[in-house]
């Protein structure tokens, strides 16, 4: 940092953050990145397609062109998905995977959530100089971690100037132009959990939290889960057994019920 530089002597300048130039350079460290994996699996003589994928047999995986791979193994590893959770006006936030490609960084931003993804994204943003608010229903931010260690990130999380709400959750959202003056503002349809949503509204999002406060916010942010890619793959026709959240279970060995199907990742 360059106040840490210039403790030792260094004359070094305060500089603002530009969001574009950021971005540019975070699109361009991607595609290199990727080339390099890329090639890494060509040399290693890896054949790969571009293409969606589903498992027709124990052994065999047909491709979206029609084409059929055979092998003595299968390996699912698609990952996961950010969902959106089920109120009213879901549809006017955006998710983890949006966040990087907005054209211009926020002012201010709500974040849903009290995991680590909403955690580091609360730290990340409000060091980049947004305005961060942040609502999470439980008692208690990062649950399943120490407790110790929660209540003391909760703390310093605090003490930065992040708007931490615990006990607190979005009641309903709404764009912030369609909202009246006195609040009251006439019901939307919950948003569905799962599917392949994209922010649909422009603009500032006003917000009702389940406490009975409203705010606006440039953005609204929602880190609530994750749900794994299993959808339309065949995996049930095959007969390989799914949890209820759609993830793929398996032994401490990574493999599934069906003997030559294994599963690594977020997709468990």
């Amino acid at each position: 940092m360059p106040s840490d530089a210039r403790a030792y002597g260094w004359d070094i300048k305060d500089g603002a953050f530009d969001w574009s130039i950021f971005s540019g350079h975070l699109t361009k460290e991607l595609d290199r990145l990727e080339d390099i994996y890329r090639g890494l699996l060509k040399n290693s003589g890896v054949e790969t397609f571009d293409q969606r994928a589903r498992i027709v047999d124990p052994h065999t995986i047909e491709l979206a062109d029609g084409t059929r791979k055979s092998a003595k193994h299968i390996l699912i590893a698609t990952g996961g998905r950010p969902v959106r959770p089920e109120v009213p006006g879901a549809q006017c936030g955006i998710v983890s995977d949006d966040i990087f490609h907005l054209e211009t960084l926020p002012k201010s931003v709500l974040i849903i959530g009290g995991g680590f993804i909403a955690c580091e994204f609360a730290c990340i943003l409000h060091g980049l100089g947004v305005e961060v608010t942040q609502y999470y229903r439980g008692a208690q931010i990062l649950r399943g971690f120490d407790d110790e260690a929660r209540g003391l990130i909760a703390d310093s999380m605090r003490e930065r100037g992040i708007n931490l709400h615990t006990g607190t959750n979005i009641a309903e959202a709404r764009p912030a132009a369609e909202a009246q003056g006195d609040g009251m503002i006439a019901p939307v349809e919950a948003a569905h959990t799962g599917g392949p949503w994209e922010k649909s509204v422009d603009g500032p999002v006003w917000v009702k939290a389940t406490n009975g406060q409203a705010e606006v916010f440039d953005q609204v942010l929602f880190a609530t889960g994750r749900r794994p890619n299993t959808d339309d793959m065949g995996l049930e026709e095959v007969g390989v057994t799914l949890g209820r959240g759609g993830q793929v279970l398996v032994d401490g060995y990574s493999q599934t019920n069906i003997p030559s199907i294994f599963a690594i990742g977020d997709v468990t």
